[in-house]
């Protein structure tokens, strides 16, 4: 994985799906993803640009994941 602050949607919903998460739906540019065994939803926004540092923390603590895994 690239650095912290450098993850692209893209990568992020990769991630997500490595740990159990599953495309829901998606409206627009926002993309659902949701763990049944968690009972946890996440929301990415998918656009061409990386994440900002702040975004992937929270979609991070959201999924219930630590940030050692990137």
């Amino acid at each position: 994985m690239p650095k912290f602050s450098q993850i692209k949607p893209t990568e992020m919903v990769r991630l997500l799906e490595k740990n159990g998460f599953v495309r829901a739906r998606q409206k627009g540019s926002h993309l659902t993803l949701v763990n049944e065994v968690k009972n946890k939803q996440v929301v990415v926004y998918m656009h061409p640009k990386s994440l900002k540092k702040g975004t992937i923390h929270t979609i991070l603590k959201q999924a219930g994941l630590d940030r050692d895994l990137l």
